[in-house]
């Protein structure tokens, strides 16, 4: 009771609410039907620039209802162009593969933070701090704001202005029973009505389930989509990750720091020192004793990149939460680079021996990718401990656009189908079982790839690939035939 009277417990905050979020309510959960509806599990095509088009006409009218203006700075245009070059592959390349689904994560999220810049909440712009906004803006707003959405509908109610269609759908629900109690009382009674019936709910079961199931799937989107725009708007929840700039975080202090990193560093030496004798020899493509060249491809790889993020995440702490000197912590973090560097460059080693002998893969190709954009990071840690003036975050943000831009204007399946072919042609891979395989893919491997692999078909005489070039012609799926998904590598293929 004290601590009410002398104000120590505040006071819980109304929630807010006008005719802005009203209309963002219904176009968010429209956006989120769409979005289940065209581009998921199919991902590709004018559909996707049509969604985003949708997804920022419903932030200008949400804009322009709640009288907003758009912040336009330089962290905002080069998230607005960075989204306008992930969007337009998706109108070059086929989407039936994983690449164009993974693309469309990268695009939402970029999109995400594009959004949460240019309604005003971006405050540290390309500093070092810049990854508190990407992370608000990807993570902590949407996520600490999914409510919001509900809650709006709930404030509609109490004023009265959604009482009709909650008193409507009740009323339906309630009479459930009862209709389907006389539905079952006429179908017995008449025949041809019992026919009718039938066929309306084999209708119902089909359309009307298939589009219930896309505005319910759309729920979880729609109210990510409703959470970052009214806590951008609301200043609500947007600062959730500030604690390392306010310095509020306890750091922990240099004993413990090396009980920490010591045992670390002990272990990666023991561990360089112990694989000497075989896990170097990456690089001059020797096979350990006792190994095929694919179980010494395979063994290790995926850890050895796991360790890297491991690396890459200590480097990002320690100077924030360990009380080093200066010195100590360049120590630390110089080993971690370059320890990493060394698992990179060997990890490359083991996949490009892997590919010589068994071939490319898409796989494998985005898998190189990774680990290039990995030693990248690297390497401009590593000039940034030595150069203090050196533009880390601004610098690592135009690698890891430029990086997604490879991924996203490259084709996979159709630089493996190449690679290979002229791999086979060249005596360097066993020729194809014309078959069974073609360019060193199985005939299910290749109905899984994207059109792009097409004009490679007609090129070469093989019989698996004349037979897969009469099934896909007959069983091209329906939604390629769409105008909605409609991209240039079909086409050509179509042609």
């Amino acid at each position: 009771m004290d601590q009410i009277k002398t104000g120590e417990i505040p006071e819980k905050k109304a929630f807010l609410c006008d005719g802005a979020e009203s209309r963002l309510l219904v176009l968010a959960f429209g956006m989120g039907y769409l979005f289940v509806r065209f581009l998921l599990g199919a991902g590709a095509g004018l559909a996707v620039v049509l969604f985003m088009a949708g997804v920022y006409l419903t932030t200008a009218a949400y804009m322009r209802a709640a009288k907003m203006r758009p912040v336009w700075s330089g962290m905002t245009l080069f998230w607005t162009a960075l989204t306008v070059l992930l969007t337009v592959p998706f109108v070059l390349f086929d989407g039936h593969n994983g690449q164009m689904t993974a693309l469309l994560f990268f695009l939402v999220c970029t999109a995400a933070v594009q959004l949460y810049s240019m309604l005003g909440c971006g405050t540290h712009g390309f500093t070092e701090r810049a990854y508190l906004d990407w992370a608000n803006a990807v993570f902590v707003t949407p996520f600490s704001n999914l409510g919001a959405s509900w809650q709006t509908l709930g404030c509609r109610i109490r004023e009265g202005r959604g009482k009709t269609l909650l008193g409507v759908l009740i009323g339906a629900v309630a009479g459930l029973p009862v209709l389907a109690m006389l539905a079952l009382l006429l179908q017995s009674a008449d025949g041809v009505f019992e026919t009718v019936l039938t066929r309306g709910l084999a209708w119902i079961d089909t359309q009307v389930g298939t589009e219930l199931g896309c505005a319910l799937g759309g729920i979880p989107f729609a109210m990510m989509a409703f959470g970052i725009l009214y806590g951008c708007r609301r200043k609500t929840r947007i600062a959730a990750i500030r604690e390392a700039e306010t310095g509020k975080v306890r750091r922990i202090p240099a004993s413990a720091a090396y009980g920490v990193l010591v045992p670390i560093v002990l272990l990666y030496l023991m561990y360089l020192t112990s694989q000497l004798a075989y896990f170097f020899s990456g690089f001059a493509g020797l096979l350990p004793e006792g190994y095929t060249y694919a179980e010494y491809a395979r063994r290790g790889f995926f850890e050895l990149c796991a360790v890297c993020v491991v690396n890459l995440v200590l480097i990002a702490l320690i100077p924030a939460l360990f009380q080093l000197k200066k010195g100590v912590t360049s120590a630390f973090c110089t080993f971690f680079v370059l320890f990493s560097l060394v698992l990179t460059g060997t990890a490359a080693s083991k996949m490009v021996l892997y590919v010589r002998m068994y071939g490319l893969t898409p796989l494998r190709a985005q898998t190189m990718w990774f680990m290039l954009a990995l030693a990248l990071a690297f390497v401009c840690i590593f000039v940034r401990l030595y150069v203090p003036r050196f533009p880390l975050v601004r610098t690592l943000a135009v690698a890891a656009a430029a990086m997604l831009l490879v991924f996203a204007y490259t084709d996979a399946d159709v630089i493996s189908v190449s690679y290979n072919l002229h791999a086979i042609e060249d005596g360097r891979l066993a020729p194809d079982d014309p078959e069974l395989t073609f360019a060193g893919f199985s005939g299910e491997e290749l109905a899984q790839m994207s059109d792009g692999i097409e004009p490679y078909l007609r090129k070469y005489v093989n019989p698996l690939a004349d037979s897969l070039l009469m099934s896909r012609q007959r069983d091209r799926a329906d939604y390629r035939e769409s105008v909605l998904y409609w991209n240039l590598a079909s086409q050509r293929a179509k042609r």
